[in-house]
């Protein structure tokens, strides 16, 4: 038996939803914590963070997704009212976050440089690292800015040269 990748982990409880919201052609990307996890950072976190592009007929279809599958809306009622937010909050089995005009970038620039994982057969779009890194410098949380430090870490690990190992000398 195969053990669970850390992104099938971390990502089992809203797979269904993603599935959905990928069916019906509404682009999102994976933010905060949880596009870490594709960084190479872990961090605990209880909720989804997602960037959605402000397109009202694609939020009235995820509001509808979202409704299927037991989710609330904590601020919004409507798909005009969701799409002049700057974030939006959902509350069902676990929580998420839709952030609609994220503070670091524009969205259709973000998904131009955007990377996707196929995970349990669903395409997950997530942010990049640089824009992860700008999000999380807008933020300026005590918590972002130690996902700051880590992420920048493992950038430059993976930017050093492999050593290899030399062959043990015959004696």
């Amino acid at each position: 038996m195969t053990r669970p990748t850390p992104l099938l982990r971390a990502f089992g409880p809203v797979l269904p939803v993603l599935r959905d919201m990928h069916a019906a052609n509404i682009r999102f990307l994976v933010a905060g914590a949880r596009a870490g996890i594709l960084h190479g950072h872990r961090r605990r976190t209880l909720d989804f963070d997602f960037c959605v592009l402000p397109d009202v007929q694609a939020l009235d279809r995820l509001l509808d997704i979202l409704h299927a599958h037991g989710f609330r809306s904590l601020d919004v009622v409507d798909a005009g009212g969701f799409a002049d937010r700057v974030n939006a909050r959902f509350a069902g089995a676990v929580h998420l976050d839709f952030l609609v005009h994220p503070a670091a970038f524009e969205f259709t620039a973000a998904w131009s440089r955007h990377e996707t994982v196929e995970i349990a057969g669903v395409p997950v779009h997530f942010v990049a690292l640089d824009d992860l890194l700008a999000m999380k410098r807008a933020a300026g949380r005590p918590k972002d800015l130690g996902d700051i430090e880590a992420l920048e870490e493992l950038r430059r690990i993976a930017k050093l040269p492999l050593r290899r190992r030399r062959p043990a000398r015959s004696r």
